[in-house]
This record gives C-alpha cells, sequence and structure tokens, in this order.
C-alpha cells in the first residue's frame, strides 16, 4: 500500500501541482500517462531503495554465478520494480540447480507471466500443483489459471481456479476469478454461484483478514448487482 502512495504522489499528485504552480498544463500529461502506465511505471521510492542492494546483489553473482540465494534475492528486487522479464532471466539458471525448489519455480511462474511468457509461467509452476497443490495456499494453480486464461485455454483456466478454492476456499479473489472464467464460457448459473461464494467467504472471514481482500468482494458485489 504505501509502494502505491509513493507512486501516486511522485507521478501523479507532484505533476498535476506542479502544473498549477508554474501555471503550464502540458505538465498535467504526464499524470495522465503515468495513470494509464501505472502497471509499466516504477515506484521511485522503491527504486531508489533497491539500487545499492542490486548493485550488491549483481557483485555477487558476477564472483559466483552459482550463488542460488543472490539470484533469488536479486529477482525478487527485479519484481518489486516491474521487471518481470530481468526476474524470469535471473532465476532460470537457479532452477536448473535446484529443480524441486517449489520456490524458485513459483517465483519463476510470477515473473514468466508478468513478462507475457505463458507457456513458460505453466511450465514453471505445474510440478507444484502435482507435488505440492496447498504450498503457499495453492498460489501455483492462481499463476496456471491466469497463464491458461491469456492463451484461451478457458476450461483448463476453470479447472485450475476450482483446484485453488478447492485448496484455499478462503480466498475472494479466487472465487471472484472462478466467476470470471466461467463467464467467459457461458457459464450464468455458474458465474452467479462463484459470485455468492465470494460474498459468502467475505462475510465469513475475521475483520483482520478482510481488509486484503475487500477488492474482490466489492469487484464480486458489483458483480452480482449488474448481473
Amino acid at each position: 500500500m504505501q509502494s502505491y502512495l509513493y507512486y501516486y504522489m511522485f507521478w501523479i499528485l507532484a505533476p498535476v501541482l506542479l502544473s498549477f504552480v508554474v501555471k503550464h498544463p502540458a505538465a498535467l500529461a504526464l499524470a495522465v500517462v503515468a495513470l494509464v502506465a501505472r502497471r509499466w511505471f516504477p515506484d521511485p521510492v522503491t527504486w531508489l531503495a533497491t539500487a545499492q542492494q542490486i548493485g550488491g546483489l549483481r557483485g555477487q553473482l558476477r564472483l559466483n554465478p552459482g550463488n542460488n540465494k543472490a539470484r533469488r534475492d536479486l529477482a525478487w528486487l527485479y519484481m518489486r520494480r516491474r521487471k518481470p522479464k530481468l526476474a524470469a532471466e535471473t532465476l532460470r539458471p537457479a532452477l536448473e540447480r535446484e529443480p524441486e525448489s517449489q520456490e524458485l519455480r513459483l517465483m519463476l511462474g510470477r515473473a514468466a507471466l508478468g513478462s507475457g511468457d505463458f507457456a513458460a509461467a505453466l511450465a514453471a509452476v505445474a510440478p507444484i500443483g502435482e507435488r505440492d497443490p496447498k504450498f503457499r495456499y495453492g498460489e501455483a494453480f492462481a499463476v496456471q489459471a491466469r497463464a491458461l486464461a491469456k492463451l484461451d485455454r478457458d476450461a483448463e483456466a476453470e479447472a485450475a481456479w476450482q483446484a485453488l478454492v478447492k485448496v484455499n476456499s478462503s480466498s475472494v479473489e479466487a472465487w471472484y476469478e472462478l466467476a470470471k472464467s466461467r463467464g467467459a464460457r457461458r457459464d450464468p448459473d455458474g458465474k452467479r454461484q462463484a459470485l455468492e461464494e465470494a460474498v459468502k467467504t467475505f462475510e465469513s472471514l475475521p475483520s483482520f483478514q478482510r481488509k486484503a481482500q475487500w477488492g474482490a468482494f466489492a469487484r464480486s458485489r458489483l458483480a452480482l448487482l449488474v448481473g
């Protein structure tokens, strides 16, 4: 949440204020571009905060390319900087050395998904579902489902979301995404049932767990209202 706050302050609020101070409406264009491209623009605070760490980890890998811990940490920082392609390139050699690592597989799956390499994302996370479907509360199924949806394999995407809610039925986001998947397959009854489960799940959660899932709950409520 704090990262998003810094992003909006730097890229959107600052240009708006600048446009008023210098009376230059063109400065507002940066705010508009930043709002549209917020998935790709870096958070300036994160960028500065990670610069020294990234430099140190790159130095470690130059000395010892086989340092998997450094690779994992560097990939995580690249993901924070919204550079999933670099993260994936960093992780692949690590996974070759530790093919049984569920953590590395999940990280590579997320990175490949973020960079648009959906086939690679599927290949990375598929073994997790087979070996340990409950790993990280079934997050591998979410990566799998999103990659399958991007490949227009809607039936398989729906099956992946179903697998996720089976191992993590308290995920409002998973129920909502399952509803979307059923909608894409023109199953209105199944879609409504999943949306109702999303709402019911949210309402059954303890208050301290609701904050993180509020967005999915609101989207589910809205989808039920509009049909």
